[in-house]
């Protein structure tokens, strides 16, 4: 009898364990698997800016090589590299006594208004006119020189304006304009000479410091999406819009124009939503969970 109640109660515990695999408990929400998450916008008419990017070298607007009148021994540098100098103002001193002869020093004068940007003489070190002593220049604005090519250059006039960028000054932006475009290639290069005009009363750019230019040549008001909305399939552009059931559909478009942050297109309709994040990975027919 006691082997019959012990086999009894094994099958009853094995029953109850069979049901608890088999019947999990309820979830309180139903967990779908396979569905992209993606950030939709609508898109809005901006004003677009197309912008050409190139290196260039920071210039001063104005410069001049410092000689001296005459020759003797440096006695004393009066400016340093970087300071501030008036026209006909001293750069440095020259003693130009001789055996037996003294005379007052020298002044060695900056033929124009601006920075010290170097100087190539030393306490003690022999000067002569025909030898530069310092250079001068005015870096309260300055010119970036670049090339463009024979292509772009149809799409520089003076005037556009530009934006002025450096490694070695990093989070800080300029703006200037382009002030001079080359009628001639160079011989060198083949390449069309322009030149930018940035104000720069910090003195932050220096003469010779490598720095980014992007010059917009093209503003158009046009509706515009995202950048990262923008996609390439099958070499045609375009991009997906979720319709209301939340499903992605592909929808070419023709790129008009591209800023840095948005795109003008055509072939969109304003109260579209298109995807803008999440929306790499996307297949037309989809289904989306839209955040």
């Amino acid at each position: 009898m006691k082997k019959f109640i012990f086999i009894v109660l094994v099958l009853i515990a094995g029953l109850g364990l069979w049901r608890i695999v088999q019947e999990p408990p309820a979830l309180e929400e139903e967990i779908i698997f396979g569905v992209s998450v993606v950030s939709v916008e609508a898109p809005e008419v901006r004003s677009i800016s197309k912008i050409l990017d190139y290196d260039a070298i920071v210039s001063a607007r104005n410069e001049a090589y410092v000689f001296p009148d005459v020759p003797g021994i440096v006695s004393e540098l009066v400016k340093e590299p970087g300071d501030k100098v008036k026209k006909d103002e001293a750069i440095l001193l020259i003693d130009r006594s001789q055996l037996g002869l003294k005379y007052a020093p020298a002044e060695v004068r900056s033929p124009i208004s601006g920075r010290v940007l170097d100087i190539m003489a030393d306490p003690g070190s022999r000067a002569v006119p025909q030898q530069q002593v310092a250079i001068v220049g005015d870096i309260e604005s300055v010119e970036l020189k670049f090339e463009v090519s024979s292509g772009e250059v149809r799409l520089i006039q003076t005037g556009q304006p530009a934006q002025i960028t450096s490694s070695a000054i990093p989070g800080t932006n300029f703006t200037g304009s382009v002030s001079r475009v080359s009628a001639a290639l160079s011989p060198m290069t083949r390449k069309v000479p322009v030149r930018v005009l940035a104000p720069n009363p910090d003195g932050l750019l220096m003469p010779g410091m490598v720095s980014r230019v992007g010059v917009m040549v093209e503003t158009e008001e046009i509706l515009s999406v995202s950048s990262s909305a923008l996609l390439i399939r099958d070499g045609v552009q375009g991009v997906f819009v979720i319709d209301a059931d939340d499903t992605a559909l592909w929808n070419p478009v023709e790129v008009v124009i591209e800023g840095t942050d948005y795109v003008g297109v055509r072939g969109l309709d304003e109260k579209s939503r298109v995807a803008y994040d999440g929306n790499f990975g996307l297949i037309p027919g989809g289904k989306v969970l839209v955040e």
